[in-house]
């Protein structure tokens, strides 16, 4: 914490209106409610479009601008200078010197940023975000920092070539979603889409050693059209498995999950839940897809077995 954010949290633990109400406090935890009134506060002060400095050690660091109408990833960002930790550190231990990464879902760009830090100028990054608003972010950051290893991508990853609708969900845009049964409403936008394969062909890839996958619930489709990359190229891939997405939107969840997580089973990738810390394998499928009754989502690291 800054000395003005250590001064705003003793006045809140001081305050005399929270002695009188500490024993009701104490039930519902007195340090969660502190905690959250501190966020409240801290959050006040982000009203503005804000460049955060992004500091992993002495050779990863990078500049991301964030902005407080896209939502959560931007409010995490300028609040704990990070995103996903858990994720970042996978980044940082699995993609090397040279490599070629594909970012499908790229948001602001933090990861396809780490990425390029990462990869160096020998290698390269091909990111993709749909949405026009996320998208102009995107390349802003690309700017920011001024990178020349990366390629930038409007358009989403789907089966097949075409257009399709994406919904941003209210209070958080950069959080947008292409589902087929869309229930949960917002405001949407025409968004074009072109598979993996077809890309990977127009542009003459002949290697790709990570791909990350952040598609809110979209994961399945983007794997149809990447069937060829999977199959040959046999990258490594970073996925979030997302049931509760399908829960919410009244799709057969158990089903799209057990497609999804087949999918890297049938190609041979051993498959490792990074949150949970639990493999996952074809015994053991059907008891981990039960456990998201009560789970949320996860992220799933698929790696080859060669």
């Amino acid at each position: 914490m800054t000395k003005v954010n250590v001064l705003i949290y003793q006045s809140i633990k001081k305050s005399k209106f929270l002695k009188k109400i500490k024993p009701a406090l104490k039930t519902i935890g007195l340090k969660k409610v502190l905690i959250s009134a501190f966020k409240l506060l801290q959050r006040s002060t982000f009203k503005d479009k804000t460049i955060v400095e992004i500091s992993l050690s002495q050779l990863i660091q990078f500049k991301i601008s964030v902005n407080p109408e896209f939502g959560e990833v931007d409010w995490y960002i300028y609040q704990h200078k990070i995103w996903e930790k858990n994720i970042t550190k996978h980044f940082t231990q699995t993609v090397k010197p040279n490599d070629v990464v594909i970012d499908i879902g790229a948001n602001i760009g933090y990861f396809t940023l780490l990425s390029a830090m990462l990869t160096g100028n020998q290698g390269s990054v091909h990111a993709f975000e749909p949405q026009k608003e996320i998208y102009s972010a995107l390349t802003e950051n690309i700017s920011l920092n001024n990178l020349s290893n990366v390629i930038t991508n409007n358009l989403g990853l789907g089966s097949k070539s075409g257009t399709l609708t994406l919904t941003q969900m209210p209070g958080n845009r950069g959080g947008g979603r292409i589902l087929e049964n869309q229930v949960q409403q917002g405001i949407s936008e025409k968004v074009k889409v072109i598979s993996l394969d077809q890309y990977v062909e127009n542009h003459q890839i002949g290697e790709i050693n990570f791909i990350k996958i952040d598609v809110e619930g979209f994961e399945y489709e983007v794997l149809q059209g990447a069937n060829r990359v999977f199959s040959k190229l046999k990258p490594s891939c970073l996925f979030e498995f997302s049931p509760d997405i399908w829960k919410k939107n009244e799709m057969d969840w158990i089903s799209k999950s057990n497609e999804l997580l087949t999918f890297f089973l049938e190609k041979g990738y051993n498959l490792q839940d990074i949150d949970f810390d639990e493999f996952i394998n074809q015994e053991n499928l059907d008891e981990y897809v039960n456990r998201f009754e009560l789970r949320r989502q996860s992220n799933i690291m698929a790696t080859p077995n060669f």
